[in-house]
């Protein structure tokens, strides 16, 4: 006899069920229990009622006969006023009869009458119920103010089916039932994957293969004000927080609240805006929708302590609020601080990356702040590869079948970083659409797996872009995609550099496709493997091989000589800087470092060839000076002969001269 009024709650919070006046086991037929006839004017009782019933004879009608069902209106099933057994489908009708009354403050069935106390009233009020149970009209539960998840209202309305066989339930059988439905009360969607879209509240008990997370933040959350969640790029740190955290809060029922709402605020959307600004424009909205006024933290503490539900604030993106002045994000200070004591009914999750750790912690104002409450949180544990295809499957309904290729497949990816999550979701997704029937293993492997199925969206994405931009795209690949497995890394400037006027809105086309991923002002490849795997890359990569080879052993060199302090000894030679200018603006492909390392071989080779000049120029000085020497050496030696000739004939004619004195002759 299940309803209200015999449902007692003890003081520790125990349910128990009393009153069993009517009970039997389910394998023994009723016992003669003593049950007063039903008083209209009194209270709406466990009673005997007598109920008319049409029997048949053959095709004839054999007329209406009477007979007394025991129980209370609303909440027997059509089964037992129409004189069948008590059957655990007739509980679970009393049960959903009893959940709906205490959510909504009515029975499910149609009525018009009010209850006013009187006889007739009351006899009226519960010919209608009655009626209301044999045909089968029920209210509209899913467009309730009150607002019941799809998943309980799915259920409900199973277990309120006139047809017991429609109830589709065995004994034992509704706390499995229930359990699925506080695990997901949205229920089970078409496609459980959402390939690059964020999971939200809505989504509670489809994140899957985060269970240690949820349950382990959760926890700590009943006791701190804040955590901040840091992963690597892409690892799904906002879906965490509301899809997992904020629900695994509102089941432990935290400060004794009813429910716990998450209030959110990306700091990516708008950035120019200030943090305050945006803090402020997301609590006001929040009161609004409970008629209250106010945008401050203060407000929202009132609201909190006063109301059954609790708030969580959200801020995505939380690193990227630091590129304002401290003045403008003075309400983040509010929110972390490092007094552990909580407001309640209110919290605060944070999210950030892993490669902005250092400047949260140092920046001025909120790094003290901050730093008790950042959780790193790790890529989803490679041993539970399985619960991500298999979970959701089970849920569905869905026939698997040697889904053991996948399950290695998505097990080596999560082994590598937190950063692949997003290729895994496209792929899960796109997976799960192309499987009609059964999801099958064969079938993946078909497709090319992981990346296959990733490509599939990597052609959808370009065909999808301006064709004004698919040139700077394709610069923007080039520059990124490697020869071999060894990632490539490239700075937003330098990928602008090469991809020219156009080169922001492509290059923001792909990081918002997660075809590039981004650390810091650093871009990269989704997956390594997609320049050989992703066929117009491949193409593209094959197109410009050549080139590709010479800039790879450019970087490599330029790679070295910036490692070894800017060595003279490691700069290229003349041959190498000439193979340059056979191909077109491949300055324009390098980097910063790199054109430097450009500059200092070209310097170098001037300097090599001033001083071969001047090594030339001195040997032919070296040469020049000694034939002038020389020359002046025999010039010297001539002017002596001719002087010593001289003097010999002067000598000879001085001789003849005293000869001839001496004669008379």
């Amino acid at each position: 006899d299940l309803k209200p009024a015999n449902l007692f709650v003890l003081a520790d919070g125990a349910l128990k069920v009393l009153d069993f006046g009517i009970a039997r086991q389910g394998h023994r037929q009723a016992d003669e229990v003593a049950i007063e006839a039903f008083d209209p004017a009194g209270e709406m009782s466990t009673a005997a009622f007598l109920v008319e019933h049409q029997s048949q004879e053959g095709d004839r009608p054999r007329g209406a006969t009477s007979r007394f069902a025991v129980g209370t209106p609303g909440f027997m099933a059509p089964e037992i006023i129409e004189g069948g057994e008590a059957t655990p489908a007739s509980d679970a009708y009393a049960l959903a009869a009893l959940m709906v009354q205490l959510t909504t403050g009515s029975l499910p069935q149609v009525t018009s009458t009010q209850l006013d106390g009187t006889a007739n009233t009351t006899q009226a009020w519960f010919a209608e119920v009655q009626a209301a149970t044999l045909r089968g009209q029920l209210r509209d539960l899913s467009g309730l103010e009150v607002g019941l998840p799809r998943a309980l209202v799915a259920l409900l309305e199973r277990w309120l089916s006139l047809d017991p066989v429609q109830r589709r339930l065995e004994a034992g059988g509704m706390g499995e039932a229930l359990d699925a439905v506080w695990h997901c009360p949205q229920g089970v969607e078409p496609n459980p994957f959402k390939g690059l879209r964020p999971y939200g509240p809505e989504d509670e008990g489809r994140l899957p293969g985060r269970g240690p997370e949820i349950g382990r933040l959760s926890r700590e959350l009943l006791d701190v004000p804040a955590v901040v969640l840091q992963a690597d790029p892409g690892s799904g740190m906002r879906s965490l927080a509301l899809a997992g955290v904020v629900p695994g809060l509102a089941k432990s029922f935290a400060d004794g609240r009813d429910d716990w709402q998450p209030i959110v605020v990306s700091f990516a959307v708008k950035p120019k805006r200030s943090p305050d600004a945006r803090v402020r424009e997301a609590i006001a909205a929040h009161l609004e929708a409970k008629g209250r006024e106010g945008d401050d933290l203060d407000a929202l503490a009132r609201a909190c302590e006063e109301e059954r539900l609790g708030a969580v604030m959200v801020l995505d993106d939380v690193d990227l609020a630091l590129s304002h002045p401290p003045d403008e994000r003075g309400l983040l200070g509010r929110l972390f601080h490092d007094d552990p004591e909580v407001t309640p009914g209110l919290r605060c999750v944070g999210t950030a990356g892993t490669d902005t750790t250092q400047t949260l912690i140092e920046d001025a104002a909120l790094g003290e702040g901050l730093r008790p409450w950042l959780r790193f949180i790790g890529p989803v544990q490679a041993g539970l590869a399985g619960e991500l295809i298999l979970e959701p499957a089970t849920a569905a309904g869905r026939e698997v079948r040697r889904l053991e290729p996948v399950i290695e497949a998505l097990r080596a990816e999560l082994g590598q970083d937190g950063s692949r999550l997003p290729v895994l979701s496209v792929a899960l997704q796109r997976f799960w659409e192309q499987s009609s029937g059964p999801l099958d293993g064969a079938a993946w492997e078909k497709h090319g797996g992981l990346l296959g199925y990733f490509s599939e969206h990597a052609d959808e994405v370009i065909k999808g872009v301006e064709p004004e931009l698919r040139d700077a795209i394709d610069a923007i690949l080039l520059r990124l995609v490697p020869l071999d497995e060894e990632r490539i890394e490239v700075e937003r400037g330098d990928l602008l550099a090469v991809a020219g006027e156009r080169g922001a809105r492509a290059l923001a086309a792909l990081a918002d496709a997660r075809l590039l991923l981004r650390r810091g002002d650093a871009f990269r490849l989704a997956h390594p493997a997609l320049g050989e795997r992703w066929a117009r890359l491949a193409d593209l990569r094959l197109a410009n091989l050549e080139r590709l080879t010479f800039l790879q052993e450019l970087r490599a060199a330029a790679q070295r000589w910036s490692a070894a302090a800017m060595a003279r000894d490691l700069v290229w030679p003349a041959h190498r800087l000439r193979e340059i200018d056979r191909y077109d603006d491949l300055e324009r492909d390098l980097s910063e470092d790199e054109r430097r390392f450009v500059q200092a071989s070209r310097a170098a080779g001037r300097l090599a060839w001033g001083l071969r000049v001047m090594a030339v120029a001195f040997v032919l000085l070296v040469v020049a000076g000694a034939a002038w020497a020389q020359h002046t050496i025999e010039a010297r030696a001539l002017e002596q002969s001719i002087a010593v000739a001289r003097e010999r004939d002067r000598a000879a004619v001085g001789r003849m001269v005293t000869r001839s004195r001496r004669t008379e002759d």
